[in-house]
């Protein structure tokens, strides 16, 4: 089987993150805007600044930001888990500045998550995942879930902070484990939580 993967709001877990990186930019910098949404999906909503402004920031600190984000805690056990099975996974990403397939690749090996592909600068998923093969895919996006669905590719929608109140014909997990248990070929293998393997 080929697994796929999307990365930010996937694998990653950023909410906490975003903040904090940016008033440590506030800090070096003796700029300071105003929180508007800590929820906002991107971080130029985050705060009452023009996309201008953001771009300072994102200049200044976006390598910081792609080189550190947090992985989900589950996200290696579910990768190891995936590969022992025989499982191919493919990573597939819009990413497109701050050199998105060398970033991207170093961040993966730093956590641990081996993977057969990578694909970065993925403005079309649903193409992506034919190209690839992938027989089932797990995003935050539901327009990009929705889409892989009404393809033929089996997508789940990740549920995180800022899309749990946006309707979605998609299925939903709550974490990686939760998609690897709607995948798993063999019912007999279940994984519950984080410390434990396989049952």
């Amino acid at each position: 089987m080929v697994v796929g993967f999307d990365i930010d709001d996937t694998l990653t877990d950023k909410k906490q993150y975003c903040i904090d990186l940016c008033e440590k930019y506030f800090e070096e910098t003796g700029k300071r805007y105003n929180l508007l949404d800590e929820n906002a999906e991107l971080m130029t909503k985050m705060y009452d600044w023009t996309f201008d402004e953001f771009m300072i920031c994102w200049n200044k600190k976006g390598q910081e930001y792609l080189d550190n984000l947090p992985v989900r805690k589950e996200a290696k056990l579910v990768f190891d888990i995936l590969r022992a099975q025989g499982n191919k996974i493919v990573i597939i990403t819009q990413r497109y500045t701050m050199n998105p397939y060398e970033t991207s690749d170093k961040w993966l090996k730093k956590n641990g998550l081996s993977y057969d592909t990578l694909v970065v600068e993925a403005k079309d998923k649903v193409e992506a995942c034919r190209l690839h093969k992938v027989d089932c895919y797990v995003d935050d996006r539901i327009s990009t879930c929705d889409s892989l669905n009404s393809s033929g590719v089996k997508a789940f929608v990740i549920n995180t902070y800022f899309n749990t109140k946006t309707l979605s014909q998609s299925p939903r997990v709550n974490s990686l484990i939760e998609y690897y248990n709607q995948i798993k070929n063999n019912n007999q293998i279940i994984l519950k939580n984080q410390n434990e393997r396989i049952l």
